[in-house]
């Protein structure tokens, strides 16, 4: 029986542009270091306001757990864990939250905006930016769960009596937690607490923007006011369902065997997509909150599932030698596979904020197949007498490519463009190269007339797989009583073996389809060491 009490603080302090950025580029005399010279600059934009925050959260946990040997041959572990994960809050209120239920943006405490209601006057925004305490939410703007209970169970099992075969299985439920860092970026530090400003000098007149006067009034443009994030008030608990079955057997001579089954299932993941994405259609392009832009939201209704069989051969440590080799055959899909992110060849956000279905696919990190292995040996070397001390070791990994998504680069998602072309083939080559990984007319670019998004899915195209072997020679020398050297050689990709990183994925680029970058060449070191 235990528990935990995890505190965390996040701080912010940095500058994030409030001392301005000054741009000098020749637009008065063709040279910008002349520019500069003279005061007369291109450019200028800061920040006023703040984005200083102080963030804390705090997360508890109890769990009780136990071991039944309720047979001789036959162990039951049984446990139960519970948690409360608070959600964090900001020291003075300064966090903002997009509720569309009441379509305005809720703000945690209005300490550090003196001036709200005349910043919210001057930019057309009066009526649409409330206060947490007036709409019923708490300092996190979001609403806590406390029902986050996760049990364990797991066996061991010897159907056979003695030690040489052994069934072994587990169930578990597991909470996530939150990434504070996409809630420090996108919940606290924006409008109304900071407000960005852009100042360009005039073509026709240059010296209205000047060191002396880097930010007229006269040439103040603003960004940002419209653009809101927003976070399910709401929100479940995101949890992780993790299941195993394996069966281990002893082959003598220190080798067993592992066969094994593992699964997962991912539910209330989160992910974030505008909500607010235009709804186009022919003479009319409307956003569900017409005040406002582009709205990026985090909602908890997405899932996930992994399932793999693994087989794995082992020899421990004896007369000299250890190996271990593991090939897994797997496959994970999801809807989005990072909260706010995508990994690479991934895609970002959703396509059609109305149809997040549409965006299953296989996770941006699948990978079918992966062998992966590792050794070590003493080399027994001999010459008049047995010569010890010299060691050969090394690991390698091979697996198949992870999957990667054709996309159109020029579009506007936020405005209902279509983010993804039309798949009018497969799109996979026989024989892929550098020069062409993918067949790039199995894509078609959707008309903006056509008012309507590309049906080429998500992670439908497999990029290159990777082979590795890194491996070391070494030699241990007794130098005296007490002490003893270490000459190591050791290579990394040995093999020399060219490993490509994933294709250029836009299909309405020149460079589509072609890989320009691979993984490391061989390297090799050498080492002494002295104990």
């Amino acid at each position: 029986i235990g528990g935990d009490i995890l505190r965390v603080q996040y701080y912010q302090p940095t500058n994030s542009n409030f001392n301005g950025t000054l741009t000098f580029t020749g637009k008065l005399t063709a040279s910008g270091l002349a520019d500069f010279l003279l005061g007369t600059m291109n450019s200028s934009s800061r920040k006023i306001g703040t984005v200083t925050n102080h963030i804390y959260s705090a997360n508890l946990g109890a769990f009780v757990q136990d071991d039944y040997k309720i047979h001789p041959r036959l162990t039951l572990n049984i446990g139960l864990r519970y948690e409360v994960q608070f959600m964090p809050s900001e020291k003075d209120g300064q966090m903002t939250n997009f509720v569309p239920a009441i379509g305005k943006i809720v703000l945690a405490g209005r300490v550090t905006v003196p001036t709200l209601d005349s910043s919210l006057a001057a930019n057309g925004l009066s009526g649409q930016v409330g206060l947490a305490s007036d709409n019923g939410l708490p300092k996190s703007l979001v609403n806590n769960n406390y029902a986050n209970f996760a049990p364990r169970l797991g066996l061991a099992w010897r159907p056979f009596g003695g030690n040489r075969t052994v069934v072994r299985a587990g169930y578990g439920i597991f909470y996530t937690g939150m990434r504070l860092s996409a809630i420090r970026t996108d919940l606290t530090g924006g409008f109304p607490f900071s407000i960005s400003q852009t100042f360009t000098a005039p073509a026709a007149n240059p010296s209205q923007l000047t060191l002396a006067n880097p930010f007229p009034d006269s040439l103040t443009k603003v960004s940002g006011i419209t653009t809101s994030s927003g976070f399910d008030v709401n929100a479940p608990s995101p949890y992780l369902q993790s299941w195993n079955l394996t069966v281990e057997r002893d082959l003598g001579g220190g080798v067993a065997m592992e066969a094994g089954y593992s699964a997962s299932k991912g539910s209330h993941l989160g992910r974030k997509y505008d909500i607010n994405q235009a709804v186009r259609k022919p003479a009319s392009s409307l956003r569900p909150f017409p005040a406002w832009g582009d709205i990026e939201y985090y909602m908890f209704g997405t899932n996930s599932s992994y399932n793999a069989g693994t087989l794995t051969v082992r020899r421990r440590f004896d007369h000299g030698m250890f190996f271990r080799a593991n090939y897994t055959f797997g496959k994970s899909l999801d809807t989005a596979s990072g909260l706010n992110y995508a990994g690479d060849g991934g895609y970002q956000g959703a396509q059609n904020s109305l149809n997040l279905n549409a965006e299953r696919g296989r996770s941006d990190f699948d990978i079918r197949h992966v062998f992966s292995m590792n050794f070590a040996w003493e080399l027994p070397f001999r010459s008049n007498r047995i010569v010890r001390g010299w060691q050969l070791a090394g690991s390698g990994t091979s697996y198949s490519g992870q999957p990667f998504t054709p996309l159109l680069s020029g579009p506007a998602g936020d405005l209902g463009f279509a983010t993804r072309p039309d798949r009018i083939a497969n799109g996979a080559i026989a024989n892929p190269s550098p020069n062409r990984w993918f067949d790039v007319t199995a894509f078609a670019a959707v008309a903006d007339s056509a008012y309507r998004f590309g049906n080429s899915g998500r992670n439908i195209l497999d990029g290159p797989g990777a082979t590795n072997l890194n491996l070391s020679l070494s030699r241990y020398f007794r130098i005296g009583e007490k002490g003893r050297a270490q000459l190591r050689w050791e290579t990394f990709n040995s093999p020399n073996h060219a490993s490509f990183n994933l294709p250029a994925d836009a299909v309405d680029k020149s460079n589509a389809g072609t890989i320009t970058k691979a993984k490391a060449a061989r390297v090799m070191q050498f080492g002494l060491r002295y104990q």
